[in-house]
This record gives structure tokens, C-alpha cells and sequence, in this order.
């Protein structure tokens, strides 16, 4: 009579959000959910039903991550771990799905970021619409620093505070604050520079396909690479290892430690190999060789003879050519740009035309210096439209901004000065609204214990007192003594 009955699961068999899109939610966004449905805080949860669990691991399960909350995030031991536990516990078989753990094999450990990172108009739309609010494992993820969706900058500091905020505590709730209790949609920067980097479009390109196949029928082993090249070989013999970074524009060695396992290959090389084959990811580790597409594409590879070190006079003469329409014409371009773009070789031009190129030189340099001015002009406008929103210190710009203090202070002298003085006032301000409460419930205290008849001694005041120990302070001490003396006390 047992087996008619279906197991019960010790957890609820909460339904993920997002499951199948690059939106999908993290591990810790789905244990958040779950310790709310159950009443419980979060690491209560962790400590006392899911880490238990973990059968074998004595380390494991004496580890504490309030620390390393980020690792069960990541594709390593730790998350593999957590979540066979939260699959037994809650009889799912799709939490895998919430992570990278597939794709270990070609991505990096550090691939998730130590501090929370969330988009502030997405919160603030989900809570408009009234949805579950959650939190995308597409945020949290290091190299991504864009919400693709509004095409604005992460946030990685509560604007209402000022700190940056951990993946896991005690009592978190989802689209809200830790320290101040600030709902995080609240603060939406607005900014007219909504447009992302190209080199991150192309890395958040390739973790939507990882995302959205993230339970693929097969994953790529660390001889993937070997084995492509083999099967590319086989169908355009002339193809080789050179050849083939050439056409992914990555040197030869790069290429070679990347075939070799000698080296981890980065997301934007997945990239370009996606990019230059024309298949999806799943498509690239699904038999290529089958493909139709992939085998078109490499057989309209053209494998020309390598050439010999020597230049003739017609393209000598072009080269001159191309060189004075460089100078002639109204461009952005840096010569290297525009020599990359033409295939032309600069030890050559400089070597027959040396006063053409050292007047292109010239020009590239006065370009390059422009082109610095401008963006420092445009990063010194985005740093006061951050600052609008609430005072700030200097540590808090560079972790936003990514530039470093030296740099920041070189080229943007008075902004470095404003922001230190702003910040010296800020917090003068602040101790001096945390005194005047702290001596307000001083004085609300000793008036208590004087009219119940109780002596309101040092002890028993601090015990009382929400911050335990402020009267350690001499102010604070002094303060009690002048109040005390005020209602006749004999001290």
C-alpha cells in the first residue's frame, strides 16, 4: 500500500521563475523565496535543513556561508552540493537549471560576483506589476555589468545607505535593503548614456544562450576545442591551427594553449567562434560536423599561400595613396584603426613613406587625446548625475565607476576635492543626528526610571539603550550627569 502513495517532500516544490529565458532566477534568489514561504530566515534554512543534508561532506557542512555566500552560485563543489540537497528536499529535478553548473567546463570558478548586483528599474517594474519579485542569475554573474533589458548600469551600492549589500543573511527579503530596509526600486538613476559596450553585448549574448540551454543535451568537454579543429581539418584539409586564429582574430598562441588545455578560453572567444561558425551554442556542441551551416562555412574559408615579405611599386603607390586620404579626411580614427581596416602593414608605410606617417602619427595622437577628453568629460557627467542622488564618499565612486584613486584624482582634480568635502560634512552631520537621538533617549530613560523610583544607574541605562555601550562615551557620560543633577540627584 506504500508505493501508491508518491514521496512528500520535506521543503515545498516551489515552481523557479524564469526557467528556459536568460532571466532566469539565481540559486540564492530561489532559496530567499523558499525560506519565505516557510516562515523561516534564511540561513536558519541553510544551516538547519539544507547544509545537513549534504551527505558525506563533514566540511561542508561546517561551512558557513555568510562568508562565501556567492560560492553556491558558481560552478564549483560547493553549489554542485547544494543543490542535490535542495533537490532532495524539495523533490525537483530542475534546480540545476538555476545555475552554470553544465557549463563548468568553459567557464571560469570566479564567474560570480562577490557583492549582490541588481537593475533598479526591473525591480521597480516587477512591484508596479505586482510580480514575484526575484533575482536573475544574469545580474550576479562578474563580467556583466548592464541590464540588457533597460540598457542602464547595474547597481551594485544601496543609494539609500551607501553599502554594498551580500548575497546571503539572515533576514533578507527579495528587491529590498538589508541595512536600511529601503525597497531597491525606489533609486533609479536616470542617465542619457543608455547604450551598452559592444564587447559586453557579445558576452551578454553568450550567457543568454548558456542561460536559456542550461540543461543541454551534451556540454563540451576540455578537449571540445581538439576535437573541432580535428573535424574541421577533415572537411577543409588546408585549414590550420594559424589559419584558424586568424579568422577569430586571436594570436597563434592564444589558439594553441586554448586547444592544448594550456589555458581556459574566455567568454569572448565563445563568441567569436559562435559569431564566425554562425550556429547557436547549443548548435556549435551538437555534432557541428552534421550541420549544414558549419560545414558551408568552412569549406568558403579561402586558405591563401603565405605571402612573401616584399612589396611592389603598385602597392607602394596605394599605400601613399591610403596614407594622404587618411590625412585629408575629416576621421576619428587612430592610423592603427584605419590600417587594420585598409590591411595595411605600418612598419612598411613608415619605412617608405616616413614624413606621411609621422604626420599621421601626429594626427592619430591629437585624435586619441580627443577622444580621451571626451570620455572623461562624458564619465565626469555621469559621476554628478550619481551624486545627485545623495551624498557619497570617494571609495564608493571608484567601486561604481571602476577607476582607480590615483586616476580619479589626476584627471578629475575638483570633483576628487567637492566629494571629500561633501563626504567630511556628510558625516559630521550624521554623528551629530546620532548624538542628539542618543542623548533624547538618554534623557527619555533616566525620566522613566525617576518616576517609577528606580535610581537610574549606569548599568541599567545601558542595557536599556538600542545601541548597547554608547555610554562609554564621555559626552554621553557628561550628558547623564547634567541631566541627573537637573532633577536633583546628588552625584
Amino acid at each position: 500500500m506504500k508505493k501508491l502513495y508518491s514521496k512528500r517532500s520535506v521543503l515545498y516544490s516551489l515552481e523557479p521563475i524564469g526557467k528556459g529565458t536568460p532571466y532566469v532566477e539565481s540559486i540564492i534568489s530561489y532559496i530567499t523565496r523558499l525560506a519565505f514561504e516557510h516562515n523561516l530566515n534564511v540561513t536558519t534554512l541553510l544551516y538547519q535543513l539544507v547544509l545537513p543534508s549534504i551527505p558525506g561532506d563533514k566540511k561542508l557542512k561546517s561551512w558557513r556561508p555568510v562568508q562565501t555566500d556567492y560560492l553556491i552560485m558558481s560552478v564549483g563543489k560547493t553549489a554542485n552540493n547544494v543543490i542535490s540537497a535542495l533537490e532532495s528536499l524539495t523533490t525537483r529535478s530542475d534546480l540545476i537549471e538555476l545555475t552554470l553548473l553544465n557549463w563548468k567546463s568553459i567557464l571560469k570558478p570566479s564567474v560570480v560576483s562577490k557583492k549582490k548586483k541588481w537593475c533598479a528599474r526591473c525591480i521597480k517594474e516587477m512591484g508596479e506589476k505586482q510580480e514575484a519579485l526575484y533575482e536573475p542569475l544574469i545580474w550576479q554573474l562578474e563580467e556583466i555589468n548592464y541590464c540588457m533589458i533597460h540598457s542602464v548600469k547595474l547597481n551594485n551600492i544601496c543609494l539609500g545607505c551607501k553599502r554594498e549589500l551580500p548575497h546571503i543573511r539572515s533576514k533578507m527579503v527579495i528587491g529590498y535593503c538589508l541595512y536600511c530596509g529601503d525597497f531597491l526600486g525606489n533609486h533609479v538613476i536616470q542617465s542619457d548614456h543608455n547604450i551598452i559596450p559592444t564587447k559586453e553585448k557579445e558576452i551578454i549574448n553568450v550567457y543568454s544562450q548558456l542561460l536559456v540551454n542550461s540543461n543541454p543535451n551534451k556540454v563540451p568537454t576540455p578537449l571540445f576545442l581538439f576535437h573541432l579543429l580535428e573535424g574541421m581539418k577533415a572537411i577543409n584539409p588546408d585549414i590550420s591551427t594559424i589559419k584558424f586564429a586568424e579568422e577569430l582574430l586571436i594570436s597563434k598562441t592564444t589558439m594553441y594553449n586554448y586547444i592544448h588545455r594550456k589555458q581556459l578560453p574566455n567568454l569572448i572567444f565563445w563568441a567569436k567562434l559562435s559569431k564566425f561558425l554562425d550556429l547557436t551554442i547549443s548548435e556549435l556542441l551538437d555534432e557541428p560536423e552534421l550541420n549544414e551551416k558549419f560545414i558551408t562555412g568552412i569549406l568558403n574559408i579561402q586558405c591563401e599561400p603565405r605571402k612573401l615579405n616584399w612589396v611592389d611599386k603598385d602597392s607602394i603607390t596605394k599605400m601613399g595613396k591610403d596614407l594622404e586620404n587618411y590625412l585629408k579626411a575629416d576621421t576619428v580614427k587612430s592610423i592603427s584603426e584605419f590600417a587594420q581596416e585598409e590591411s595595411l602593414n605600418l612598419k612598411k608605410i613608415s619605412y617608405h613613406f616616413p614624413e606621411l606617417y609621422g604626420r599621421a602619427k601626429e594626427k592619430s595622437e591629437l585624435i586619441k587625446k580627443a577622444k580621451k577628453e571626451k570620455y572623461y568629460k562624458d564619465l565626469e557627467t555621469e559621476i554628478r548625475l550619481f551624486l545627485r542622488n545623495g551624498p557619497s564618499c570617494l571609495s564608493e565612486v571608484y567601486k561604481r565607476f571602476n577607476i582607480h584613486k590615483k586616476q580619479f584624482k589626476k584627471y578629475f582634480p575638483d570633483l576628487h576635492r567637492e566629494i571629500k568635502i561633501n563626504h567630511q560634512k556628510n558625516v559630521f552631520i550624521q554623528k551629530k543626528k546620532i548624538r542628539e537621538k542618543q542623548v533624547r533617549e538618554l534623557r527619555g530613560l533616566i525620566m522613566h526610571y525617576h518616576k517609577l523610583g528606580i535610581y537610574p544607574s549606569i548599568n541599567r541605562i545601558d542595557q536599556d539603550l538600542l545601541s548597547r555601550g554608547a555610554l562609554r562615551n564621555r559626552k554621553l557620560l557628561d550628558e547623564r550627569i547634567k541631566i541627573m543633577k537637573e532633577l536633583d540627584y546628588d552625584l
